[in-house]
C-alpha cells in the first residue's frame, strides 16, 4: 500500500512539474534573488534541445531530452562553470550525464538525483571565438505521457537544469 501511494505521489509530482510552463514573471529562488535564465544573463544561453523555461513556486528549471546545448560567452578569463540540476531517479535509475565543453569531454555527472557540479574553465580552453560551447548528453529519458495515461506531454525528459553559473574564478 506505502508503494502505491509513493507511486502515486511521484506520478503527480512529476506530472505537475512536466505541465507547469510559463514566462510571465522572473523566477524567484527561496532566498528571494532572482534566478537566472536565458533572457536575464547575457552570457549563458540555452539552445538546441532544451524545452522553455518552467516555474514552480520557488524555483525554476529547462528540461532537457537526450541531448543540450548551451552557449557561453567566452572572457578570456579562467572561469567557473557551475551546473544544478536533477536527475528524476525514480523514472531513470542510473543514468550518465556526458558534458563536454567545445567538445572536450569534462568529468561526468552520473548516479546522482541532486546534481551540483563545478569545472574549472581555463582561458585558453574558451578558444578565440565570441562564444564556447556546452553540451549536456544523458543516456537515459523518459516521456510523461508513457508514464501517466493523462498526460499530454510527450516530451522526452533526461535532465532538468535548474543554475548554469558562468564566473570567473
Amino acid at each position: 500500500m506505502l508503494r502505491i501511494l509513493l507511486t502515486l505521489s511521484l506520478l503527480i509530482l512529476v506530472t505537475c512539474l512536466a505541465g507547469c510552463s510559463s514566462d510571465e514573471k522572473a523566477p524567484v529562488n527561496p532566498g528571494g534573488a532572482t534566478a537566472p535564465t536565458a533572457s536575464a544573463d547575457p552570457e549563458i544561453a540555452y539552445g538546441a534541445g532544451f524545452s522553455d523555461l518552467e516555474k514552480g513556486a520557488d524555483t525554476s528549471w529547462r528540461w532537457m531530452g537526450n541531448e543540450g546545448v548551451i552557449t557561453l560567452k567566452n572572457s578570456k578569463k579562467d572561469m567557473r562553470l557551475r551546473i544544478m540540476g536533477s536527475v528524476p531517479m525514480n523514472r531513470i535509475p542510473k543514468s550518465t550525464i556526458t558534458v563536454l565543453f567545445n567538445g572536450e569531454p569534462l568529468e561526468p555527472i552520473s548516479g546522482a538525483q541532486s546534481v551540483d557540479k563545478e569545472f574549472s574553465i581555463p582561458a585558453a580552453k574558451q578558444g578565440s571565438g565570441a562564444t564556447s560551447e556546452l553540451r549536456l548528453k544523458t543516456d537515459k529519458v523518459f516521456v510523461p505521457k508513457d508514464i501517466d495515461k493523462n498526460s499530454t506531454d510527450d516530451r522526452k525528459l533526461g535532465f532538468s537544469v535548474t543554475k548554469i553559473v558562468w564566473e570567473p574564478k
